[in-house]
């Protein structure tokens, strides 16, 4: 339980530093390369949750939803990218950039996508808060 109270100011430190070190000329300049790899990388999530999905025996409505969820996942990532360029010094820090801006791309759709899903799936209410099951009072 310590660790999961200390954890979330460590990330949050470690999320922000690592969202610092971005230059935003360098993502205008990349920017060709962003797109096309946020494009591939959500392909491939859709790909691999329709082929588990229907392995699993997941009813299809369900299972063409749940790539959604899954486009805005990037916590490994950051840190990956931040170790990649302390590692490799002169080129780690390009890269950090590519991958950086790939994962705000996906920071920023991520969790519309992740709405849409939540909504097509039927699990918010009527004005879009989460569906809530009605407890039944005990007499």
């Amino acid at each position: 339980h310590a660790m999961e109270r200390s954890g979330a100011p460590v990330f949050v430190v470690f999320f922000a530093l690592a969202g610092a070190g971005m230059a935003v000329k360098d993502v205008v300049a990349i920017w060709p390369l962003v797109v096309p790899i946020v494009l591939v990388r959500a392909a491939g999530i859709w790909t691999g949750t329709r082929i588990g999905a229907r392995w699993a025996g997941v009813p299809s409505q369900t299972g063409n939803l749940v790539w959604m969820g899954l486009i805005s996942q990037a916590g490994v990532a950051i840190g990956l990218a931040t170790v990649i360029a302390e590692v490799y010094p002169t080129r780690g820090a390009p890269i950090q950039t590519l991958f950086l801006a790939t994962l705000a791309v996906n920071q920023i759709v991520g969790p519309i996508l992740f709405r849409m899903a939540l909504s097509k799936g039927g699990e918010l209410g009527d004005e879009g808060a989460p569906a809530t099951t009605t407890a039944v009072a005990s007499t």
